[in-house]
């Protein structure tokens, strides 16, 4: 009986695994037929957008090994629809239904809803050329290698553009880099320009490089029996809400800066204007120190002939006064007759140095009044010694500024030199003057006493008009002698001026170059500053401008992007690459199988229920 019930049991339940078995084999093939049936549609579907995302399995340096792109169709209405690619293969990842591949046109029979199917590309090109170089202590070294070793790793991602591929996906998407090192595995992380986040025991290391840009990216570590997962890149189309921050202080500051320039290019212009007027101050100077100095040269060379000539009178008259003392001794009173008209022409010869003294007088006043309105041409003005440090402290470089300083207080040395010496200067002429003025009367005195004499040998009292005479002559040789005396003290004194005053012509004549240097650098400076004011003169609104622009440069918002499987789909919602290198792992090890003592399956653990 229990045999039976046994039999009857094993019965059943092979009954029930042959219904289970033989079931769903009948529902797939109905759901084929009815998937078949499906595809016998002849109406032309419609779709509203599509989608496309591809995949990219890279090697560990960055090469394209596989791609493929898994296509999404938002289907509005059933039917046939047609999308283009080149794929080696197909596959339907929505249902059953079969794919058609025929000259790079896939048709399906769609559904409404989205549809997805899948694409193996035959290229492998992406919109960015990826390099990626590893180096163990310092020695390049490949993946391959580099798995369980230690050490310091550098690893280098460069990505660039691919001048192969449609440019509009590098210059409008944003490329992510996400790099995963095992803490564990790895220590002293370097990441420069990098967002690093923790996610257990993991150092998730992000870069992000921007549209139209290349990437460079360096990664260094300490390793101890080195492995990572693969390097993951995206990429998406760059969109990014940007408050522009409120930019109004940095115009407020821009304006005051402006105006600071303006202010600097206004003073610099009254700068060059006061340089200019001392410029020129200084070239007068220059030309009335020259004549100047050209007058008492020729005062000088004068001086020299007025010595030898008043020392010759001073000579006659001595002789005279003695011959006369003879003459009236011995009563010889014959060679009197010749004496009027000696007199006469000593008084001519006196006359003549008093019109030199004149003339010479005439010529030192000319050049004095030009030396001396030269000098009171250069501006009194002084610069306060904290102006002159603040000038130096804002200005630390400047060459036109020492320039500048040096030709101000040469000026100033000058000037204050002439106010020193100008009281002897102020004296010449007067004294010229005086002397010239002594001479006509010692002159017309001779001339005088010539008339007397002649007057007097005509008379009969000879020795007593002789007598008064030799008196007379006696005391204007004496006076003579002194007047000599001092004239050529005043001459000596007229010669060292002259030598002096060449020495300091000298100085007035470099600084009057320098001062024209001084004015060049400062015509420069100012010319300078004033195209420095004009270019800044809208800094503000320019800056305004130029943020606007650099914005621009990040609003995407009006680009569609194209397909990148080919130029004949339309539509094109959205288009995103995801792409990944292969892992660094250390080779597993096989393990060997454990003994089995009974080999079973499901058929004997079922014979064993009913056992």
């Amino acid at each position: 009986m229990n045999k039976i019930k046994k039999s009857i049991c094993l019965f059943s339940a092979l009954l029930l695994i042959a219904v289970i078995i033989i079931t769903p084999s009948q529902t797939v093939v109905i759901s084929a037929q009815s998937d078949a049936s499906k595809n016998k549609v002849s109406t032309v579907g419609e779709f509203v957008s599509k989608e496309e995302v591809i995949y990219a399995n890279l090697a560990s340096t960055g090469n394209v090994n596989q791609m493929y792109a898994v296509n999404i169709l938002n289907v509005t209405k059933e039917g046939i629809i047609n999308d283009y690619g080149s794929y080696s293969s197909i596959e339907n990842l929505t249902s059953t239904a079969n794919l058609a591949n025929d000259n790079d046109t896939v048709s399906v029979n769609a559904l409404p809803g989205r549809f997805y199917y899948q694409g193996n590309m035959k290229s492998t090109s992406l919109p960015w050329d990826i390099n990626i170089e590893y180096t163990l202590d310092g020695s390049k070294i490949s993946t391959e290698n580099l798995a369980g070793k230690s050490g310091h790793v550098v690893i280098v991602i460069t990505t660039k553009q691919n001048q192969e591929v449609d440019p509009s996906f590098f210059d409008n998407y944003l490329l992510q880099i996400s790099v995963t090192l095992d803490t564990n595995r790895c220590n002293n992380i370097i990441a420069a320009g990098a967002t690093l986040a923790n996610a257990g025991s993991n150092k998730l290391i992000t870069y992000t490089v921007m549209p139209s840009n290349e990437g460079n990216i360096s990664i260094s570590a300490d390793i101890i029996d080195f492995e990572m997962e693969g390097i993951q890149l995206s990429a998406v189309p760059f969109s990014m809400n940007i408050n522009i921050p409120d930019t109004s202080e940095l115009s407020d500051n821009l304006s005051l800066l402006s105006g600071a320039i303006k202010q600097l290019s206004d003073g610099m212009s009254t700068l060059k204007n006061g340089v200019s007027e001392l410029n020129i101050g200084v070239a007068g100077l220059k030309n009335g120190s020259a004549k100047f100095d050209s007058g008492i040269d020729k005062l000088d060379n004068k001086s020299k002939e007025l010595i030898g000539a008043s020392g010759s009178i001073s000579a006659a008259l001595s002789s005279l006064s003695t011959t006369l003392n003879v003459a009236t001794g011995g009563n010889d009173l014959t060679a009197l007759s010749e004496l009027p008209s000696g007199l006469s022409k000593l008084a001519s010869g006196i006359e003549e140095i008093s019109g030199g003294l004149t003339e010479l007088g005439t010529g030192f006043t000319a050049a004095y009044t030009s030396l001396s309105s030269a000098i009171e041409a250069i501006p009194d003005k002084e610069i306060s010694s904290d102006d002159l440090q603040q000038l130096s402290k804002n200005n630390p470089n400047s060459t036109a500024l020492n320039q500048l300083l040096e030709s101000y207080n040469a000026a100033r040395t000058v000037k204050a030199t002439y106010q020193m010496v100008s009281p002897a200067f102020t004296a010449v002429a007067p004294n010229l003057a005086t002397m010239a003025s002594s001479l006509n009367t010692i002159s017309s005195s001779l001339n005088s006493i010539g008339t007397q004499l002649a007057t007097s040998l005509e008379n009969s009292d000879l020795a007593s008009s002789i007598a008064q005479l030799s008196s007379g002559i006696g005391l204007l040789s004496d006076n003579y002698t002194k007047f000599h005396t001092g004239l050529s003290s005043y001459t000596g004194g007229v010669s060292q001026l002259a030598a002096s005053y060449n020495k300091l012509d000298a100085g007035i004549t470099e600084l009057a170059d320098s001062t024209d240097d001084l004015y060049s650098g400062i015509s420069q400076l100012s010319d300078g500053s004033n195209e420095l004011k004009d270019q800044t003169e809208d800094m503000p609104g320019e800056i305004d401008v130029a943020i606007d622009d650099l914005m621009a440069d990040y609003d995407t918002s009006d680009y569609s992007p194209n397909s990148f499987v080919s130029t004949q789909n339309m539509k094109i919602k959205s288009v995103q690459f995801v792409m990944k290198t292969d892992n660094i792992k250390k080779p597993e090890v096989p393990m060997k199988e454990a003994v089995q003592t009974k080999k079973e399956n499901f058929w004997t653990r079922l014979k064993d229920l009913f056992v």
